[in-house]
């Protein structure tokens, strides 16, 4: 999960003016970036490879009628293609089963603020789309490994379908054994660093816009350093093992630089969490 709203909102979108372009239209354009760059992986990076021509469904939240206040940036699930075919269906894009990531496109189009020229506005808001996409999509590949072959029964479709705002509210993350469950810098991080240089060098982004390994990772939710940190920790091993599948790069041992890092958070993390725990409570 990626949180898109570490920000305070800047400006509604009912409060734009026109030449800003609509939502409508700032998605569709970013959705074809982000759906480039997801199938480029998929593509080079899925196993077993018999699931690498499936397609890849990319929900934007303005297509999910709903009345809750969306907060989460983006999310992935074993189950999202089954949860959102009738809006993929409405779409005209269902193709059959495959992985399927959410992008809260609402919540980035109000928190990226104008500043004072559409051109940017609209670069600002494809970066950050892009961006939520590529974290969910490596999450669909490597973290949570999605079901097309399960067959789904119709009382789980019927609760999916009961739900399906809540993919776009906020999760508490406070009950996690750490804040950076699933998203270790030394192994989900890491994929990041790569998959964003293996992107950069395919050139599919058109020269628009390079992807940042920094903005596709929260450090305030996650409690570590700033991602930059860590792809200056790993140095040039990006370039080094870009022929490596992304999956088998646990097989290598992250660089001392990069493990020095991880392990300097989790004593920072340790030492706040001790020095909570042995507060006295006010009274």
């Amino acid at each position: 999960m990626i949180d898109s709203t570490n920000e305070p909102t800047q400006m509604k979108s009912s409060e734009l003016p026109p030449e800003f372009g609509t939502l409508e239209d700032y998605t569709r354009q970013a959705l074809r970036i982000a759906l480039r760059c997801g199938e480029f992986l998929m593509r080079r990076e899925l196993n077993p490879v018999s699931w690498r021509s499936l397609p890849l469904y990319i929900v934007p939240a303005s297509w999910v009628p709903s009345e809750e206040n969306l907060s989460v940036g983006g999310l992935c699930c074993a189950h999202f293609d089954v949860l959102f075919r009738p809006i993929i269906e409405k779409n005209s894009i269902w193709r059959g089963r495959g992985p399927c990531v959410t992008v809260n496109d609402k919540a980035i189009y109000e928190l990226v603020a104008p500043r004072g020229n559409p051109v940017l506005h609209r670069a600002s808001f494809k970066r950050k789309f892009v961006s939520v996409a590529l974290h969910e999509i490596a999450h669909a590949i490597f973290n949570a490994p999605f079901r097309v072959v399960d067959d789904v029964s119709p009382e789980t479709i019927e609760i999916l379908e009961s739900r399906q705002a809540a993919p776009f509210v906020s999760i508490p993350l406070r009950d996690n054994p750490t804040p950076w469950l699933q998203h270790d810098p030394l192994t989900f991080g890491r994929v990041l660093i790569h998959l964003a240089h293996r992107i950069n060098e395919s050139g599919l982004l058109d020269l628009e816009f390079d992807v940042d390994p920094s903005a596709l990772y929260s450090k305030t939710l996650y409690g570590v350093s700033p991602l930059y940190d860590y792809a200056v920790a790993f140095g040039d091993e990006p370039e080094r093992l870009k022929k490596i599948p992304l999956s088998l790069l646990g097989v290598f041992d992250p660089p001392d630089a990069a493990t020095k890092l991880f392990a300097d958070d989790v004593a920072r993390w340790e030492a706040r969490r001790s020095a909570i725990t042995e507060t006295p409570a006010q009274q």
